[in-house]
């Protein structure tokens, strides 16, 4: 208590176990490192919690990870994260653990979670040169200016709540995955979607594609505009890809040209 700003560059902030507990109740700004050669972390492991109820401020190269069931890294009084320039700030949800938000603009700042793992906020905004990476839930409306990644077959990226892809946004999705080739990255969207920024259509390498397959790679409750660009329709096997958006999904259709 008492403690209102901290100086810690290249520090940790590590509570390892369920009964352990971070607390800085009066922490308003944190300076973390200045130099790239290593970073400010903030992790917990096995359902340790950190707990900053009042701090907005994040300047700096941060790792801020919650890792472990019940674990807990509570930001809910954060409004801004400002990385350094040309490096990357790090958010990450796994194994049950939760980073809880209310509304911060993140500049510089990579979203990582696991299947397990949850991001919760009210709004979140992300900023261009970052990137949004899964599987996992985002328990929040997100603003997005980033890179949303969908290369992985291990399950979707899940937005429980609005999504609006503004015009530097960007959606990289990969077809292919799976032993039949079946299987694409994907996003799910509970709420409304604002469709805008460059759709792009990535290829696994082992996949060979075959008039008549599909992928539905975007569902959502409703949507309203559209991509203002789309890349990678041009398949292999001289084969195309064809977008069949509707009301509630974005689905590529393999197509002969």
């Amino acid at each position: 208590p008492g403690i209102t700003a901290l100086n810690q560059g290249r520090s940790e902030f590590k509570p390892d176990g369920e009964n352990s507990l971070i607390r800085f109740p009066d922490l308003v700004q944190i300076t973390g490192s200045q130099s790239t050669s290593g970073s400010t972390n903030f992790r917990t492991q096995r359902g340790g919690r950190i707990e900053l109820p009042v701090l907005t401020t994040l300047d700096g190269f941060f790792q801020i990870r919650s890792t472990g069931e019940n674990g807990v890294i509570d930001l809910t009084a954060l409004t801004q994260l400002t990385s350094l320039e040309n490096k990357v700030s790090l958010f990450t949800a796994s194994s049950g653990g939760t980073i809880e938000l209310t509304n911060p603009n993140l500049i510089g700042v990579d979203i990582s979670t696991t299947t397990t793992g949850t991001i919760s906020a009210t709004t979140i905004t992300t900023a261009t040169d970052s990137n949004v990476r899964g599987p996992g839930t985002i328990n929040a409306n997100l603003t997005n200016q980033s890179t949303i990644e969908l290369n992985k077959d291990s399950g979707p990226i899940v937005i429980d709540g609005n999504l609006v892809l503004d015009t530097d946004s960007r959606i990289e999705v990969t077809i292919g995955f799976g032993s039949e080739f079946t299987v694409s990255g994907k996003l799910e969207v509970t709420g409304a979607a604002t469709l805008g920024g460059t759709l792009e259509i990535n290829q696994r390498g082992a996949y060979s594609p075959q008039v008549g397959d599909q992928f539905e790679i975007l569902t959502f409750g409703s949507k309203t505009g559209d991509f203002q660009q789309v890349d990678g329709l041009a398949l292999k096997n001289d084969l195309v890809g064809q977008l069949e958006i509707t009301d509630t999904s974005v689905t590529l259709k393999v197509v002969a040209p």
